[in-house]
């Protein structure tokens, strides 16, 4: 589907709907582009970042949005409470808070970067699919766009002299895990706009209703210091408290899924199964993350974690997901059986297609180990659901 970006003053291609009253346009899936207004646009470092009081952000919505529109802001406040700490409140006598605005003409854009005194507006007329309100919500929470990260050369690219820039790099962006190349912060990936790691096969949220990704639910959370909730993923260079695991639990990218395996030695390396040839990835450096605060958590049942509901539970830790939007669960498998005999346990990625199995490596290959455990976040959230 074509893509229209802004390139200067005007669009490449465009499409019904396309270009807004400022001149900036949007995706396919209404992603705006240009879309956080005022001095606000330059918003604020993450360290300090203006944050909401309490984790909580009040919130009234004008007169003018339809039953359909009403139905799509509520379905984007329950991802974030089922998701992230953070509340969002119908505002009573609060004289702080935002509203949801439906305006003229234009696409969608927010007044706020963050927490700001008095009142700020989510403005929003072409654009009001449920992951534009999603993204809109997200700046006013705090989160910039992952194209804007400072790291971001080493991601995306652009593509031909007559597309324009990608615009600034800063550490505005979110920036506090992997690059996240499905974040409903980042814009498609198009004819100008292209990812550098191979296997990424487009940028942001290419359907509708996909919601906060696991990464950018880790990214609020830790914004909002929600570690007492929920266990959090980190870069591996000073990990404060590791899993508890012989080898620690790590995830990184395999062929532009992010995926589950385990970390070696002092945390130097993350051995991690790659599906798509059978063999073991072995990542340095950077490249991967580790989890912490692993006594917030247990290992269960597929079984047990669903329950009596029928679906996974929300608290399951959502490690990451494939390149097509699934979620991938962080597994054990209790004794894995191989060539050279039992090698006991080893924790991988268990696909939310597939719950009955947990796919880890070990010596180079991969193994498909049935019946696995998955890890339970107890009294919290487990970043479950989406991505």
């Amino acid at each position: 589907m074509k893509v229209c970006r802004l390139v200067g003053v005007f669009c490449l291609a465009f499409i019904p709907g396309c270009v807004t009253g400022n001149g900036a346009s949007i995706d396919s899936y209404g992603d705006p582009r240009d879309d956080i207004h005022d001095i606000h646009k330059i918003g604020a470092k993450v360290a300090g970042i203006p944050t909401w009081p309490n984790r909580v952000i009040p919130y009234e919505i004008g007169p003018d949005f339809d039953s359909l529109d009403l139905s799509r802001i509520d379905i984007a406040i329950q991802d974030y409470h089922t998701k992230t700490c953070i509340t969002w409140k119908r505002r009573t006598t609060e004289s702080d808070y935002v509203q949801f605005f439906r305006n003229v003409s234009g696409c969608a854009y927010s007044q706020t970067l963050g927490f700001r005194n008095g009142k700020s507006l989510m403005v929003f007329e072409n654009c009001r699919g449920i992951n534009t309100f999603i993204h809109e919500m997200c700046h006013v929470a705090g989160l910039g766009h992952t194209q804007g990260r400072s790291d971001r050369d080493d991601f995306v690219y652009q593509k031909g002299a007559n597309c324009g820039g990608l615009g600034g790099k800063s550490d505005y962006a979110p920036y506090l895990h992997l690059y996240n190349y499905l974040s409903v912060m980042h814009y498609g990936c198009d004819d100008c706009l292209s990812p550098k790691l191979a296997g990424v096969p487009y940028c942001g949220q290419y359907f509708e209703g996909g919601g906060l990704s696991v990464l950018d639910a880790e990214n609020l959370n830790d914004l909002y210091q929600c570690s007492d909730q929920y266990t959090a993923f980190q870069f591996p260079m000073n990990p404060s408290n590791p899993s508890s695991e012989t080898n620690a639990i790590c995830r990184g990218y395999v062929n532009g899924s992010i995926l589950v395996g385990q970390a070696r030695g002092t945390l130097e390396s993350c051995w991690l199964p790659n599906p798509d040839n059978g063999r073991e990835q072995g990542m340095s450096a950077v490249g991967y993350e580790i989890l912490e605060n692993f006594s917030n958590a247990l290992w269960m049942t597929t079984s047990e974690a669903i329950g009596g509901g029928g679906t996974l539970s929300s608290y399951v830790v959502a490690g990451g997901r494939t390149k097509f939007h699934e979620t991938v669960y962080v597994g054990l498998c209790p004794n894995l059986l191989t060539d050279w005999g039992s090698v006991g346990r080893r924790v991988g990625s268990v696909f939310a297609s597939k719950l009955n199995e947990v796919v880890v490596s070990y010596g180079f290959k991969v193994f498909r180990c049935p019946n696995p455990l998955v890890l339970y976040v107890l009294n919290g959230l487990g970043i479950g659901i989406g991505e």
